[in-house]
C-alpha cells in the first residue's frame, strides 16, 4: 500500500463504512499483512496520513485568519479582531478533490477526521510502554471478538471455524439449514449480511484453508462449487457491489432477522 492508499482507505472508510468503521479498518490491516505489510507499518502510515489531515485543516484555519487580517482597515479592527479568535478548526474544510486528483469530491471537515481517529481508536489498542513510548497495538482481530483462525496442517476446518467465538451451535445450525441451498448472488449476499452487517463470521481472501471457498463448501455441504457466480459480487475490498434496496438483500435481512 503506498501513501495515496492510505489516504483513500481513510477516506472511504468514513464515507462508505461510517457505522462500521472499526471493522473495516481491521479488513484492511488484514489485507495489508497479506501484501507483507507489518502492523506497526500500517499503523504508522494510517496515523500519519490521519495526522496530515489534521494539519491541513490547522493550515485552513490559519489561512482564514489571514484573509481577517486583510480585511483590517483601521476602523474595524476590533470588531475583526474579536472574530479571528473565535475561528476554530470546526470552522473550516478542506477540498477533497485537492488530495485525490478528483477521485473523491465534496470537502472535509474536522468531525470526519474525528471519525477516523475514532474507528481507529476502536479497532486497535492505544497502549503507552516505558521503553518503547506511545503506540497502537493489535488487539482482537476486530471489535467483535473475531479472531484470526490458525492454520493448522491436518486439523480439519469446521462450519464452527468460520463463526465469531461465542455462537451456539443451534444458531449456526439454524442459519445453514435456512440458506444452505443458495448460490450465486444469494449466497454473495448471505456472505455479506453474515460478515458485515451482523458480524457473526470470518474469513480470509487468500487463505488456503479458511476463505470463501472453503466456507461455502462447509455451509452448503458441498465437495465443489463455482465460485465465479458468487465472487463477482464483491469489490476488491470485500464489499458487495449491489444496491441497499436490492430485493435478495432486504428477504435475506429479513430471514436472518427471525434466526438471529
Amino acid at each position: 500500500m503506498k501513501s495515496y492508499q492510505y489516504l483513500k482507505m481513510l477516506l472511504e472508510g468514513i464515507i462508505n463504512h461510517p457505522d462500521h468503521l472499526p471493522e473495516y479498518l481491521n479488513r484492511r490491516q488484514l489485507q495489508a499483512e497479506e501484501e507483507f505489510i507489518g502492523f506497526h507499518e500500517f499503523m504508522d502510515r494510517t496515523i500519519g496520513t490521519m495526522e496530515f489531515l489534521e494539519g491541513e485543516l490547522r493550515n485552513a484555519m490559519k489561512d482564514k485568519k489571514q484573509k481577517f487580517n486583510l480585511c483590517k482597515n483601521g476602523r474595524n479592527n476590533e470588531e475583526i479582531d474579536k472574530d479571528i479568535k473565535g475561528i476554530s478548526m470546526r470552522d473550516v474544510t478542506i477540498n477533497l478533490s485537492t488530495y485525490t486528483n478528483n477521485e473523491f469530491q465534496g470537502s472535509l471537515a474536522l468531525d470526519d477526521v474525528s471519525s477516523m481517529r475514532f474507528g481507529i481508536n476502536n479497532a486497535f489498542e492505544f497502549t503507552i510502554d516505558e521503553r518503547e513510548g506511545a503506540r497502537y497495538e493489535l488487539i482482537e482481530r476486530n471489535v467483535n471478538k473475531k479472531i484470526k483462525i490458525k492454520e493448522e496442517p491436518g486439523k480439519p476446518v469446521l462450519l464452527q471455524d468460520f463463526f465469531v467465538q461465542g455462537t451456539s451451535p443451534d444458531r449456526i445450525k439454524l442459519i445453514q439449514n435456512e440458506f444452505k441451498t443458495y448460490e450465486g448472488k444469494k449466497m454473495a449476499v448471505l456472505i455479506s449480511v453474515l460478515e458485515k452487517d451482523l458480524n457473526l463470521i470470518t474469513y480470509f481472501p487468500n487463505s488456503k484453508t479458511h476463505g470463501r471457498k472453503h466456507f461455502v463448501l462447509l455451509f452448503t455441504n458441498s465437495k465443489n462449487v463455482k465460485m465465479q457466480g458468487i465472487n463477482k459480487y464483491f469489490d476488491s475490498n470485500g464489499d458487495l457491489k449491489i444496491d441497499s434496496r436490492d430485493s435478495d438483500l432486504l428477504d435475506i435481512k429479513k430471514k436472518l432477522s427471525r434466526i438471529t
